[in-house]
């Protein structure tokens, strides 16, 4: 069941065109888009139990923008724009956000730093 509600939410999300070449461009996108949200929402849960306000902000202004992202892809925004959008909101919202709030240089997170040319090569299939 639970498979079958995921494909239903990457199908719902892949834009209406009947061009497959630009359904299967967009697909490995939106599934990003999708696994993305589950992983940050569970961020959230994690901050509001360590009581960690900024935390939470951070990562809901991320979720909000990787939904905004998936709405424009399904609307027919054009699959380069999306994963750049979806590069940005992962490296200048999240990354620098949470590297400084949890202590800039210093910070554990600022190895989150390494995913962002990963998702590039993946993405743009360099």
């Amino acid at each position: 069941m639970l498979q079958n509600t995921y494909k239903n939410i990457i199908n719902y999300f892949l834009p209406s065109s009947k061009k497959t070449a630009l359904v299967d461009e967009f697909h490995l996108i939106i599934e990003f888009l999708v696994i993305a949200i589950f992983f940050v929402s569970s961020f959230i849960v994690a901050s509001y139990i360590i009581s960690s306000k900024e935390a939470m902000i951070v990562f809901g202004l991320t979720v909000i923008f990787f939904v905004v992202t998936l709405i424009a892809a399904k609307n027919g925004v054009k699959s380069t724009y999306v994963k750049h959008l979806f590069i940005s909101i992962a490296c200048c919202i999240t990354v620098l956000g949470i590297t400084y709030i949890s202590g800039g240089i210093f910070s554990t997170a600022i190895y989150w730093f390494s995913i962002i040319p990963i998702l590039a090569i993946l993405l743009f299939e360099i």
